[in-house]
């Protein structure tokens, strides 16, 4: 039996990954210009390495979901990768109120 190719939903899916993560790291280059003028040099620092970090987890899941999407039949994603992902959105939003309420 040969496999499907994935329908438009999948390519849908794909492409909010896509647009989602190009969000995330313009919202993490912000928070980190932000904090080099609002914060001492430690802090931000390891706030930026913070920011970082988690835009690459991010980036690397969505890989992985991208990957995924390519399958016959692509499997829903794990609950741990969506709370991660949405944790690693929380934290960085916080971050950018903190720098925008200095």
């Amino acid at each position: 039996m040969r496999p499907r190719p994935p329908g438009l939903a999948s390519e849908r899916t794909a492409l909010a990954w896509v647009r989602s993560l190009i969000g995330l790291i313009g919202v993490g280059l912000l928070v980190s210009r932000g904090l080099l003028v609002h914060w001492p040099p430690v802090p931000a620092a390891v706030a930026i390495a913070v920011v970082g970090a988690l835009v690459l987890g991010a980036c690397y899941l969505g890989e992985r979901r991208w990957i995924a999407l390519r399958r016959a039949r692509p499997a829903p994603p794990r609950p741990a990768t969506i709370v991660a992902i949405t944790a690693g959105a929380v934290l960085v939003a916080a971050l950018g109120g903190m720098v925008l309420a200095r």
